[in-house]
């Protein structure tokens, strides 16, 4: 049993496949009751128009223009035709064909030239052969296209990648020297951060917060450069939380804020060490429009 489309009713239904796979043959539709055509043919095949829709042999599910099913991702599957008139046959001929002409003379003779079976074979053999040419060309356009249409998906995704991971870099850059202007604050005046600052702080985490998660990775393939980034973050919340509790006079307060750049600097190295080439030209063609990242340049 197969799943398609009726093209007489319309309705998903399954229908019983023909013993005989090459001729096809007539099967009744269990909602309408009417008879309709199905033939499995080749792949190559779809390079011909069909008068109905057509579903993979492999699954049942509707063929697209793709040279894979999209449902069971089988490569270039052979498939069910459903229509409701057998399809027309070419037309065969058993005793070759023949033609005449008359010329005058000073007697008239009639002279006839005869093809025989065998050359009309190779004609139509030869014929045969264009076809299944053109049917290949047709899937290697087909293979060709899908190809580079993947590949430009691929780069376009890369590109939204390191644009996005540069970005992230600037606003947890600007972010953090805020923080720092906060807690010189709190230092100076030996004071806790008022709610307007504590304001301004919070809502400049959300703004970071919002940017990374603008990075999508569906490969899987960038987890280490976003590793490193995460833990660059991690350092950047550190500081961003000793902001926001910080009395001001603390006696070791500066030493905790001299241990936090440490390692905010550690994990600067490690994220320029060993972020992807992608990611480096990406931050040196916007180092311009973010002088924060030259550091990273």
């Amino acid at each position: 049993m197969m799943k398609c489309l009726c093209p007489d009713c319309s309705n998903t239904v399954e229908l019983q496949e023909p013993s005989s796979e090459e001729k096809g043959g007539f099967t009744p539709c269990p909602e309408c009751s009417q008879k309709v055509w199905l033939n499995r043919e080749n792949f190559a095949l779809r390079a011909y128009k069909k008068d109905w829709k057509v579903f993979c042999s492999h699954c049942g599910e509707e063929v697209g223009p793709d040279y894979f099913c999209q449902s069971c991702h089988a490569l270039f599957p052979d498939y069910w035709v459903v229509q409701k008139k057998k399809p027309a046959q070419r037309v065969s001929h058993d005793k070759g064909f023949s033609f005449s002409f008359e010329r005058k003379a000073k007697a008239v003779r009639q002279e006839t030239f005869d093809f025989s079976e065998d050359e009309e074979a190779a004609v139509s053999k030869s014929g045969g052969r264009k076809k299944i040419v053109y049917a290949l060309l047709a899937i290697v356009l087909i293979s060709v296209l899908g190809a580079g249409f993947v590949l430009y998906q691929g780069m376009a995704k890369e590109t939204a990648f390191n644009e996005s991971f540069v970005k992230t870099l600037y606003v947890i850059k600007m972010s953090q020297s805020m923080v720092d202007n906060k807690l010189k604050k709190v230092i100076e005046q030996q004071t806790p951060l008022d709610k307007a600052d504590i304001s301004s702080l919070n809502s400049s985490i959300k703004e970071v917060d919002m940017v990374k998660g603008l990075i999508i990775d569906e490969s899987g393939s960038r987890s280490s450069d976003i590793s490193m980034l995460n833990n660059f973050y991690q350092k950047y919340v550190d500081l961003y939380d000793l902001a926001r509790t910080a009395a001001g006079t603390e006696p070791d307060l500066p030493d905790k804020i001299e241990r936090i750049h440490s390692e905010i600097q550690k994990a600067e190295g490690r994220l320029k060490a060993g972020m992807s080439e992608g990611l480096r030209e990406e931050i040196q063609a916007k180092v311009l429009r973010y002088p924060p990242l030259k550091s990273l340049s």
